[in-house]
Order: C-alpha cells, then sequence, then structure tokens
C-alpha cells in the first residue's frame, strides 16, 4: 500500500503475481459486474482501504486474481480512469490512489481486444475516517471483505486522525512590538512548515514584507513566533488577513491549511491599552499645568 505508484510499472504478465485468495489488502472483481454494481464497491472498497491500511482492488478478474476478460476502455463514453476519478471523489474525504490500467499484450493471458484490467491502488491514510457515498457508511477490512464499521470504531479511526495529525494552531505576543506563534497542540509535529501571508480580504490592498518561513519543525514543545510589517495602499491598513499553513507528518502526508487571523480580536492589545493609559496622564499633567499657571503656581507649591 506504501507504494502504490509502482503500479504504473505493471504490465499483462505481472498479474500472474497477484495472490491466488483476496485478503485485508486484495479484492477482486469479475469482468461481468454491472457498472452501478462496481461504482458502490469501488467507493465501499476505497472507505475500506483508507480506513484499515490500504490495499489494492482489482477489476477484471475472477475470484483467484486472474484475468477473465477484463473490462471496457470506456464507460458511457468516458475513460474508465476518467469515471473512477470521479467515483471516488465522491467518499468523504478523499485520500491517495492510483489507478492502472492492463492491457492486452499476447493471447496467453486472457484480457480480450479493447479491454483492460483495473489496478487501484489506495495507500494508508490519516484522513479518516472515510465515508462511502453510496449509502453514507463507513466500511472497515476484515479479512478478504470490505464490512461496515461500528460505530465505536469510526470513533477509534476519528480519535487516531485527532493524535498522529499535527494540529497547528496561531496566537499574539507583544514584544518590542507584534509577534505571531504557530503551535502545535497536540503531540504529533509537524515537518517542513512553509509560512505565508496573504493580505485583507476587504477592499483594502495590503502586501507583507519578509513573510515567508519554511521552518523544520513546530512541535509542542517548539513553537515558532516571527514579527511581521505590513504596508497599505488604501485609507486604512486592514487587521484581516490569511494564514496559509503547508507541512507535513511524520509519515510523510502533506496538509494544507488556511486559517483567517484578525488583530483586532485575537491580539493581545495590553501594549496599546498601556500607551493609552500614558497618553491619558499626559493630557491630565498639562491641564493641571495649565491651571497652576493660571493661579500663579499654587497647585505646584502645594504638591
Amino acid at each position: 500500500p506504501q507504494k502504490i505508484n509502482q503500479l504504473n510499472d505493471w504490465e499483462a504478465e505481472d498479474l500472474f503475481f497477484l495472490p491466488k485468495d483476496e485478503d485485508q489488502y486484495h479484492e477482486y472483481k469479475k469482468s461481468q459486474i454491472k457498472i452501478d454494481a462496481l461504482k458502490n464497491e469501488i467507493e465501499k472498497a476505497a472507505s475500506a482501504f483508507w480506513n484499515t491500511g490500504g490495499g489494492l482492488f482489482v477489476v477484471g478478474v475472477d475470484n483467484n486474481g486472474k484475468p477473465d476478460g477484463g473490462v471496457d476502455v470506456k464507460i458511457h463514453n468516458q475513460y474508465i480512469k476518467d469515471w473512477i476519478d470521479q467515483v471516488l471523489a465522491n467518499v468523504e474525504p478523499s485520500g491517495s490512489y492510483n489507478i492502472h490500467c492492463v492491457g492486452r499484450k499476447n493471447e496467453t493471458i486472457d484480457i480480450q481486444d479493447g479491454k483492460v484490467v483495473v489496478l487501484i491502488g489506495f495507500a494508508p491514510s490519516e484522513n479518516g475516517p472515510h465515508m462511502s457515498s453510496c449509502d453514507k457508511k463507513y466500511y472497515i477490512r476484515a479479512g478478504a471483505h470490505s464490512v461496515p464499521a461500528s460505530h465505536f470504531i469510526v470513533e477509534a479511526i476519528r480519535a487516531r486522525r485527532i493524535l498522529t495529525v499535527p494540529l497547528l494552531r496561531h496566537n499574539f505576543r507583544w514584544v518590542n512590538g507584534p509577534e505571531l506563534g504557530i503551535n502545535c497542540l497536540n503531540d504529533s509535529p509537524a515537518f517542513n512548515v512553509e509560512i505565508t501571508l496573504q493580505s485583507s480580504i476587504n477592499n483594502t490592498i495590503s502586501c507583507f514584507y519578509d513573510i515567508k518561513y519554511v521552518v523544520p519543525v513546530i512541535s509542542k514543545d517548539i513553537p515558532f513566533y516571527f514579527s511581521y510589517r505590513k504596508r497599505s495602499l488604501g485609507a486604512k491598513l486592514d487587521q484581516k488577513f490569511e494564514l496559509h499553513l503547508n507541512y507535513s507528518d511524520l509519515i510523510g502526508n502533506l496538509y494544507t491549511e488556511i486559517i483567517y487571523v484578525d488583530e483586532t480580536i485575537q491580539m493581545d492589545n495590553s501594549q496599546n491599552h498601556f500607551d493609552d493609559l500614558i497618553a491619558g496622564v499626559n493630557d491630565i499633567v498639562r491641564v493641571l499645568s495649565s491651571i497652576d499657571h493660571n493661579l500663579g503656581g499654587i497647585i505646584h507649591s502645594r504638591t
């Protein structure tokens, strides 16, 4: 399952290396399967394989993994590979997969002219649970079968996702100016974190300077803080912007996340309040000085 891209190198002769029986990682469908049934079986298999470690789904072979004629290259005037792409897009959420079609090369292999054996490789997924759209159920592999998952197993898969996928969030702090921090809230570190800021979603046109970082690792114990500055071409500098994060986990899965940031409600404005307090005290001093001057220094002499 970790090497699904190697399917692209398969030729018809390689089909002889398929296991003779279905197992946790292999599922076979005969060439005579109906299109509607094939659609449902692909969705269920995708849900099951993604939820339980990946595997290989083969269409156009018998129960022993031997080619039995193959399936049509096109379905409803659409190439079968494109059709399968659309079927897999219905599984929520989608995972990584690879589709490879093997055609006839000689008469020793039972693949008819104009037909193919289709191999769909499903990579292990950490983004589960994955749900089939045909019946709104979650599936897992139980031996050689894809079976509906119980509520307990679905929650366990969801909990595994929370524990293994890096959970990154941001916060502000004030150190001689505003600093934006990226923190990991769980025990799964994020690697090669690419951080970029994009300007506001309002009409004000603003841009960021010196804001593009690639951080080797951000973990629960190693947050990352950085200063930033903006310049605006509008009448007022917008306090809203987007934080774009691209990163990977321990096993190399890639993630993209967009976080909407609003400085006005998320930043610690204690420094600004302190400046306002100083300005207010200075105003009082000026008023008292003016009164003292008019009274001939009475206030000053008494203080």
